[in-house]
């Protein structure tokens, strides 16, 4: 369904601004609206996921810091907890540069096989279709992107990460992508 707010110039050729009207912070972070509401905010962290870059993946040193907010609507049903920009190209179904919009997991053992999830340890932070591990303390990271080198292994090889290694579990809902490679950021 068609969003009043969105530019529908923006959504199909990326040129424009996101929004047609200009939205406050104040009318929309701070209020009691519905969590259904068109004019929904979803904080935006200044970090990147990274789904594999050519053997590089996001950096997790420093903690990200939430720089504004970005309006999706009601597209992921409000469930989404924060927004943070995805690079890389083993995950074929997430272009590199677009917004992942992801909701925190806070009951780990309910992880659901096949799903893609942010997975963020002290060292990196990776977008990934988890499977189980091989053993209860593990678990399996797997690209979508099934590139292989001349000699048939994988480019984006799976691995295992083990649970007490995992700072923070984000499922993802969906993305935003704008062809411009900008997006619309509302400053707190």
């Amino acid at each position: 369904s068609y969003t009043p707010e969105i530019n529908a110039s923006w959504l199909f050729t990326g040129e424009g601004k996101m929004l047609n009207v200009e939205e406050s912070i104040s009318q929309n972070h701070d209020s009691d609206e519905d969590e259904n509401s068109s004019s929904r905010l979803i904080p935006f962290y200044d970090a990147e996921t990274s789904g594999g870059y050519s053997g590089i993946v996001g950096s997790s040193t420093s903690e990200a810091e939430m720089v504004g907010y970005i309006q999706a609507g009601g597209w992921f049903d409000s469930k989404e907890t924060a927004a943070i920009r995805h690079v890389g190209d083993s995950m074929v179904e997430y272009p590199s540069g677009c917004i992942l919009a992801v909701r925190e997991v806070t009951e780990r053992r309910l992880l659901v096989p096949g799903r893609n999830y942010v997975i963020e340890t002290s060292e990196f932070r990776v977008t990934k279709r988890v499977q189980r591990g091989s053993s209860p303390n593990t678990i399996a990271l797997y690209s979508s992107n099934n590139e292989t080198y001349p000699d048939g292994r994988l480019v984006h090889e799976p691995f295992e990460v083990e649970f007490e290694d995992i700072r923070r579990i984000y499922s993802v809902l969906g993305y935003i992508v704008n062809q411009s490679g900008e997006f619309r950021l509302i400053k707190p």
